[in-house]
């Protein structure tokens, strides 16, 4: 029994760690082809990426998943389902081959039929994406609309145009939206919007759709939301116990947060709550920030 269970596991696990590099080594040759951009390929710790203009190899986090980051300037959604589409097509093509490869190992065959089952349930799923992406590609419902805009918005920032320059339009007509991630994702860039403008009125109106959005228990997806609220309380409204109420949650990661992002917000925090001026302005000379004072 421990032995079944054992292979079944082996097996499973191979069948998701092969999909994964498929997927990663698809997207890079046919994103290639299609014409996009490089930007990045990870894997067990080690990344390669463009920057410049040149290729540099760094550390970065430890995942057993390869992945793949192009960029997409100025596609036609017929492309982009061209690109994902081949990712699908490649997978199936080595479902087919793993199924009437002719020797199968005895064995192991146990591994060999859970990677196989694996392999078709994940690409089943993926049938059922792409035909979501479709509708979202070409349809005319709202939910279609809003995709599309935040598509064209995404490919805009891609393209470095900065946030304050972006145009958005979509207003959702359905309180559901309130609670999308990708509709909190688009809010989320409007009020990086209103953060270069120093439309701070705007800003006000986000936050609290932000606290509203956020859960009672933290999850590492809503860490960005986290960041502004205590950027905006303790820098705009300058409420110090709402800030630090906020800041308890992800004290943990402002502290090791490299990013210019990150550090923005922890230099704010410890500036304006008196934590530490000194370190907020060593922060500050870091990243650029000329303004915190």
């Amino acid at each position: 029994m421990m032995k079944f269970v054992a292979f079944g596991l082996i097996g499973i696990l191979l069948g998701y760690f092969i999909f994964t590099c498929i997927n990663a080594i698809s997207s890079l040759v046919f994103g290639l082809v299609l014409g996009y951009q490089f930007q990045s390929f990870s894997f067990f710790g080690v990344e390669i990426v463009k920057m410049n203009g040149k290729l540099k190899i760094r550390t970065t986090n430890i995942s057993f998943a390869p992945t793949t980051l192009m960029i997409f300037k100025k596609h036609t959604y017929a492309k982009r389902l061209i690109w994902e589409s081949s990712q699908y097509l490649s997978g199936i093509l080595v479902i087919v081959v793993l199924f009437l490869y002719p020797n199968k190992p005895k064995d192991y065959i146990l591994i060999y039929w859970a990677l196989l089952t694996t392999f078709i349930i994940i690409y089943i799923w993926g049938l059922f994406i792409l035909a979501k992406m479709i509708r979202q590609m070409y349809g005319k419902s709202e939910y279609a609309v809003f995709w599309r805009e935040k598509n064209e918005i995404m490919n805009q920032l891609q393209e470095g145009i900065p946030p304050k320059d972006l145009d958005f339009t979509f207003k959702p007509s359905e309180a559901k939206f309130e609670k999308n991630i990708e509709y909190m994702q688009y809010e989320l860039i409007r009020y990086y919007k209103a953060l270069q403008l120093d439309d701070k009125e705007g800003m006000k109106i986000l936050i609290h759709k932000f606290e509203n959005y956020i859960p009672s228990v933290w999850n590492i997806i809503y860490t960005l939301y986290f960041y502004e609220l205590v950027f905006y309380y303790a820098y705009v409204e300058r409420d110090l116990l709402q800030a630090q109420n906020y800041a308890n949650v992800v004290m943990e990661m402002m502290e090791r947060d490299q990013d210019s992002n990150g550090c923005r917000v922890y230099a704010y925090y410890l500036y304006y709550t008196g934590k530490n001026k000194k370190l907020a302005l060593e922060i500050a000379n870091k990243v650029g920030i000329f303004y915190l004072q």
